[in-house]
């Protein structure tokens, strides 16, 4: 009886340790934000032609891309 004690308190105590080690191991990536503003500068009965500005409110990135819906 007591080795199975022993025996599920050492399991349990591996599956937190194993828990915490694969959440302090996996990658941080930081939260990127930024602003998109418009201006209309032509605009006709079929469509629009605009100015667009992207402001970058955190750290600096290399890849990015914008889509249009």
């Amino acid at each position: 009886m007591m080795r199975r004690r022993i025996f599920a308190l050492a399991t349990a105590a591996a599956v937190v340790v194993g828990g915490a080690m694969t959440m302090a191991l996996r990658p941080a990536y930081a939260a990127t934000a930024c602003t998109v503003d418009y201006t209309i500068t032509r605009e006709w009965s079929s469509g629009f032609w605009a100015e667009l500005t992207v402001t970058n409110l955190g750290a600096p990135v290399t890849d990015w891309w914008l889509r249009f819906r």
